[in-house]
């Protein structure tokens, strides 16, 4: 269904923050995630749906145990996965994904003039 859904592009790289589901519901009611995406977005801001429920949250954690344990599976299956401890703080998440990043970017040329829709292809050496 993916690849038909996708026409067959997948990315190069995704990264899981991966953390006990108990740990990320915690997290759900802090002040980062009540906080305006941009500074001129004066909606209120939440996670809610336009009901104003919130679903997702409000499901049991052995709901949330099942999600997280599906998608630790994708991520062992799946091509170019990487899973990162979601527990560290965020200098540490983002050093270990630009660390990622950047050994995906090390190993692609740039193409000035692509004929395909991205610029950013995988070194042929």
């Amino acid at each position: 269904m993916n690849d038909y859904v996708t026409g067959g592009l997948n990315p190069d790289i995704t990264f899981l923050l991966d953390t006990e589901p108990t740990e990320g519901l915690e997290r759900v009611g802090s002040p980062q995630l009540q906080m305006a995406l941009m500074p001129e977005d004066t909606a209120e801001v939440g996670r809610a749906d336009v009901a104003g429920h919130r679903r997702f949250e409000d499901q049991s954690v052995g709901f949330h145990n099942r999600v997280r344990r599906g998608y630790l599976e994708l991520a062992k299956s799946a091509k170019g996965w990487q899973t990162v401890d979601a527990r560290q703080s965020i200098d540490e998440l983002s050093s270990q994904i630009w660390d990622g990043v950047s050994h995906l970017l090390s190993g692609m040329v740039f193409d000035p003039a692509p004929t395909t829709a991205t610029a950013l292809m995988p070194s042929q050496e």
